[in-house]
């Protein structure tokens, strides 16, 4: 059974997806996209909320964590991964950089759930991989403060 977050995870990422050709990062576009978004499916308010927040932030945060993500998948491009799992990595990370409330070994389960569901081949553990690495670093970082 999915529980409100695993579906604002998985709006998040279909919207991710449909708008990587158009330019919703636009504060003015952006939420009229997702009124618009939502209107066509049943979702919790606290789905939509979930939802919101995390594309805001990644529109928000978007230099920082493609960065993480760049510091970590060595000898890839970032323009050669695909779509989906890029998406899927972007919200881990706002969630891990952005988010204190899940922790961090959550979130990668949930984005490891996401690319079962989405992606496929060896791709849940290409994410792993890099989102392990930059969950060393946030706890680290967070130990040193």
């Amino acid at each position: 059974m999915k529980g409100g977050r695993r579906t604002a995870r998985e709006l998040a990422l279909k919207i991710l997806y449909q708008t990587e050709f158009q330019s919703f990062s636009q504060s003015k576009a952006l939420k009229p996209f997702l009124e618009n978004f939502f209107e066509k499916g049943n979702y919790s308010q606290k789905e939509k909320d979930f939802c919101s927040e995390i594309l805001v932030g990644l529109r928000d945060n978007k230099e920082v964590i493609d960065e993480k993500i760049k510091d970590y998948s060595k000898n890839w491009d970032m323009k050669r991964m695909s779509l989906v799992d890029l998406n899927i990595m972007r919200i881990a990370v706002f969630e891990m950089i952005c988010k204190k409330d899940v922790p961090g070994k959550a979130v990668i389960n949930e984005a490891l759930e996401l690319a079962k569901t989405f992606s496929g081949g060896k791709s849940p553990a290409f994410i792993n991989g890099i989102l392990d690495q930059v969950l060393k670093e946030v706890n680290s970082l967070e130990r040193s403060d």
